[in-house]
């Protein structure tokens, strides 16, 4: 198991954000007995990685996304393109997502998607 202390969370040139919308493929099966299936959506989850406004810091490369354990894989690499790199994934409820960037700087970012500013997400998605 890969352990990373992201002690340094804040970036002077890169910003992460998140969306997260209903999956309306997904259909409630109310005869599991699982509050867990029957109460709950699926969300398709946006996670982006892009360098700020008036940044010169460009991405090029791999980028690592450490994702709650009930993730198969639960560790992510994306290459950047056309300088942002982003991860989606379904999701029923929001987690901390870990955030590794190769390129120099290397630089290591979280984001709660429960209670970032930098989240939109609807309510449900947050208290899962």
């Amino acid at each position: 198991m890969l352990l990373i202390d992201f002690c340094d969370l804040s970036s002077n040139d890169l910003q992460v954000t998140a969306i997260a919308a209903p999956d309306s493929s997904q259909t409630r099966d109310h005869s599991l007995n699982s509050p867990t299936w029957s109460e709950s959506s699926w969300y398709h989850v946006r996670i982006e990685v892009v360098p700020i406004t008036n940044s010169t810091r460009q991405l090029r490369g791999r980028v690592r996304f450490h994702l709650h354990p009930t993730f198969v894989p639960n560790v992510q690499d994306v290459q950047s393109r056309d300088n942002k790199t982003i991860l989606k994934l379904r999701a029923w409820g929001a987690f901390t997502v870990g955030i590794e960037v190769f390129d120099e700087p290397y630089t290591q970012l979280e984001l709660d998607l429960a209670d970032s500013p930098k989240v939109t997400a609807p309510v449900e998605f947050r208290k899962l």
